[in-house]
């Protein structure tokens, strides 16, 4: 998780970067970063679902 909030930190850098220079290169890079943090969350949540269930009461 410490992991996930330190990236979550760095796109959230990145969006406020890109708002001022609205760089195309820039744009793709974070739509690619945002697609590994993505995979990341899901791996974790499939790992956590596999450890303790779906969570249904």
């Amino acid at each position: 998780m410490e992991e996930v909030n330190a990236q979550l930190g760095g796109v959230n850098a990145r969006l406020v970067r890109m708002a001022v220079a609205e760089e195309e290169a820039g744009e793709h890079a974070l739509a690619g970063d945002v697609r590994g943090l993505r995979e990341q969350v899901e791996a974790s949540a499939a790992g956590l679902e596999a450890a303790y269930g779906d969570g249904s009461v």
